[in-house]
C-alpha cells in the first residue's frame, strides 16, 4: 500500500487540506479574530506554490471585504445550497405541487370560469373610432 509521502512527496495535498481547514473554519470566528486570521490564510495560501490555491487566493484577496462584512451579521447560504442540492439530485428535477383540488368520485371535476368575451361586436372602421 502506498503511504501519503509516496504519492504527494511535495506534501501538497496536506497543505491544501490545511488551508482548506483554515478557510472552513473562519466564519464560525469573531470578527477581528476572522479578519487576522483571513490575511494569515491569504499570506500562506499566496505563498503555498500550489496554483490552485494560489488562484483561489486571489480570488479571495478580491472579495476580501466582501468575506468579511457576511462574517459579522452570520449569514448563510446553508439553506439555499440544501434547496439546491434537492433540486440537482432529485431524479425528474423539482416538481412543484400542482393547484388542483381533491378529485371526489361523485362530483364532476370542476370548470375553470368562462368569461364573456369583452367586445361583443366586431370592429369596424367605425367602431373603432368609439373605441378610441
Amino acid at each position: 500500500m502506498e503511504t501519503l509521502e509516496d504519492t504527494d512527496p511535495r506534501g501538497q495535498l496536506y497543505r491544501s487540506w490545511q488551508l482548506k481547514e483554515l478557510l472552513r473554519m473562519l466564519p464560525h470566528q469573531p470578527v477581528g479574530q476572522a479578519e487576522a486570521e483571513l490575511k494569515r490564510w491569504i499570506f500562506r495560501a499566496s505563498h503555498s506554490r500550489i496554483p490552485e490555491v494560489v488562484e483561489l487566493c486571489r480570488k479571495i484577496r478580491r472579495r476580501r471585504d466582501d468575506i468579511l462584512r457576511t462574517i459579522g451579521p452570520g449569514y448563510s447560504n446553508a439553506r439555499l445550497e440544501a434547496f439546491n442540492n434537492k433540486i440537482n439530485h432529485h431524479p425528474h428535477g423539482l416538481r412543484l405541487p400542482t393547484r388542483r383540488q381533491p378529485h371526489r368520485h361523485d362530483q364532476t371535476p370542476m370548470q375553470r370560469p368562462t368569461h364573456p368575451p369583452t367586445n361583443t361586436h366586431p370592429l369596424t372602421h367605425e367602431n373603432n373610432r368609439r373605441l378610441k
